[in-house]
């Protein structure tokens, strides 16, 4: 045989040989357990019958609803973010020596709004804005890029702002959510929250009204309680009812103790009702806020242990030369009727506040141990709130943000922030970073004076100077605390 001839041989034999393999493995007599000629397992499938439509028609219909109210609504929340600029605390080492500088930060933050109005405006939280307000964007449903809007006005009191949106063209509209009537809302209602819970847009969460007054020791606000799913972001956002009207704007969650922080807080909302109020004054900068200048508590104190309601408001605190101490006001003082009617607690209290201006003069029944007494308070203007830090006494104070009063169910602006605490001051070993100074009392806890800026603090502690006294310290989520400081020896 020919050399070509036995390559072409040899290439012949290794053909058949390879497609014998193929042949074989085909057969899968290779596999382990698997005798000739058995044919490969079958998996047959369950068949059973799926539920058709037809037989659950209530969930059909609620399925079919509920994604036509989210469509219908989304397009009118909006996400809102800012860019805040503040001064922090900083050792340097300056000539080999360590000293406190500050030092100026940028923060980013995200919440939500609500369009409820086709030309632009956004109602949103204050606490949400609070900082930034210069630098405000909002991105609209459907939109990746985001627009500048500015703030028209805000109302610190009740945690609301209200934004306008830079129109890209002449005329432009909005689609605008329409505010409901959350009087009409009953526990167990089907509600949606939507909004930008971490920044991840057009997000909704379904669930009930859990409680349509829930109160947490606010003194403003009685807020609605659902069981949506509310997290940071969410803030500004609308909670809707079935027909997609705005019964409520989300505000907060409210978590449990801090041993059981981790577990599902309540989501809290400003009822529309309360929104309508507000709404007006907001659209119209300049109104007069009316100012009280007190802090209040239900009376009798622990009424919820009875299971009974609350039946009037305590006086625990009163601002130096506010409203409240002019009309002769005290620690301890219950008041029971205003202009005429009962009043029953203190979110019924303050709403009738909100009902008047700067000017108005509310009468007052208040019972003074066992006696009855008239009192007339004159409103004025809520003060302009600066939250520029001062030093007093070698601690370096400001006062307190909205949403930091948010956080301590604070209703007036009250209340001051520790921002620093030198080590020879006479307070070092009382006060300390990040401690909210709420009222400076007397030894013995029979009169406690409301701080709201840092001038009243220092006249506060140089009336205390000679005996010492007491600072009560507010924390959130917590009851307030005393704590004691020393007789002073200078500023």
């Amino acid at each position: 045989m020919s050399p070509v001839m036995r390559r072409v041989f040899y290439a012949a034999a290794a053909f058949g040989a390879a497609l014998g393999v193929l042949w074989l493995i085909d057969r899968e007599i290779f596999k382990p357990g698997r005798e000739q000629g058995e044919k490969p397992e079958t998996i047959v499938l369950e068949q059973r019958p799926r539920v058709e439509a037809g037989m659950l028609p209530s969930w059909s219909a609620l399925n079919a609803e509920l994604a036509l109210v989210t469509e219908r609504v989304m397009p009118c929340v909006v996400s809102v973010q800012v860019q805040r600029r503040r001064m922090v605390p900083e050792e340097v080492n300056r000539g080999g020596s360590f000293h406190t500088e500050e030092r100026e930060i940028s923060e980013s933050g995200v919440g939500s709004g609500s369009i409820i109005s086709r030309d632009g405006y956004v109602l949103t939280n204050w606490h949400v804005v609070e900082g930034g307000e210069n630098s405000v964007y909002v991105t609209l449903s459907g939109e990746e890029s985001s627009r500048a809007a500015k703030l028209v006005d805000k109302d610190e009191q009740r945690d609301l702002a209200l934004l306008k949106i830079e129109p890209r063209r002449e005329g432009e509209q909005f689609p605008a959510l329409r505010l409901g009537d959350s009087g009409k809302l009953r526990r167990g209602h089907l509600v949606l929250a939507m909004g930008s819970p971490f920044g991840l847009r057009e997000t909704v969460t379904q669930g009930i009204i859990s409680h349509r007054a829930r109160r947490v020791s606010d003194t403003y606000t009685s807020y609605l309680q659902t069981s949506c799913v509310i997290n940071p972001g969410n803030s500004g956002g609308p909670l809707v009812d079935v027909h997609g009207d705005m019964v409520g704007l989300v505000t907060k969650k409210l978590l449990g103790p801090e041993e059981q922080a981790s577990a599902e807080g309540y989501g809290l909302a400003i009822p529309s009702s309360d929104l309508m109020l507000v709404l007006d004054g907001l659209m119209n900068k300049g109104r007069p806020q009316p100012y009280v200048g007190v802090t209040l508590e239900d009376w009798p104190e622990r009424y919820w242990l009875k299971q009974e309601e609350a039946e009037a408001v305590a006086v625990k605190g009163v601002t130096r030369a506010s409203p409240a101490e002019k009309a002769g006001l005290k620690l301890d003082d219950i008041i029971e009727v205003m202009d005429g009617e009962r009043v029953t607690n203190i979110y019924d209290f303050w709403r009738r506040v909100r009902l008047h201006k700067a000017g108005d003069t509310l009468s007052l029944t208040i019972r003074r141990g066992k006696e009855a007494q008239q009192a007339s308070l004159v409103l004025t203007n809520l003060p302009e709130s600066s939250t520029k830090a001062e030093i007093v006494y070698g601690v370096t104070v400001r006062r307190l943000r909205s949403y930091e009063r948010n956080l301590l169910n604070l209703a007036d602006a009250t209340g001051l922030r520790v921002e620093e605490v030198a080590p020879e001051s006479p307070l070092a070993k009382v006060l300390s970073r990040r401690m909210n100074v709420l009222l400076v009392a007397t030894p013995d806890g029979s009169t406690a004076i409301t701080v709201a800026t840092p001038a009243e603090f220092r006249k506060a502690l140089e009336e205390r100077a000679e005996s010492g006294g007491n600072i009560i310290i507010g924390e959130a989520g917590e009851e307030n605390r005393a704590v004691k400081f020393p007789p002073l020896k200078g500023p």
